[in-house]
């Protein structure tokens, strides 16, 4: 898999599948069962979610069209072991919230 042009949907795609045990990011060959997150380099300008993990990190990201019902199910799926929200790929057992981030204003 080509990391230099960094696509969250495709590494999903990659790391759900299940005929295989080693999967080979840019020059990296990892058991896919050993990732539990990935993060672009450089993070989105704006952020409209905040994700809590179960070792107490928070990842932010931007979702388009968030929606509560469609994360839950995407949370809920089996069949898949990774899920792809905004530009970050998580492991959706690794997950413990997931909440709109409300934007702070300055008096």
């Amino acid at each position: 898999m080509d990391m230099e042009n960094y696509n969250a949907q495709e590494i999903e795609e990659v790391l759900n599948n299940q005929s295989n045990t080693m999967v080979a990011l840019g020059d990296i060959i990892v058991q896919r069962y050993s990732i539990t997150r990935m993060v672009p380099e450089e993070q989105p300008a704006e952020v409209n979610t905040e994700i809590k993990m179960n070792d107490g990190t928070t990842v932010e990201t931007f979702i388009e069209d968030y929606n509560t019902r469609t994360l839950m199910n995407l949370l809920n799926n089996s069949s898949e072991n990774m899920i792809a929200l905004g530009d970050v790929i998580l492991q959706r057992f690794s997950i413990t919230r997931i909440m709109p981030k409300t934007v702070q204003t300055e008096a």
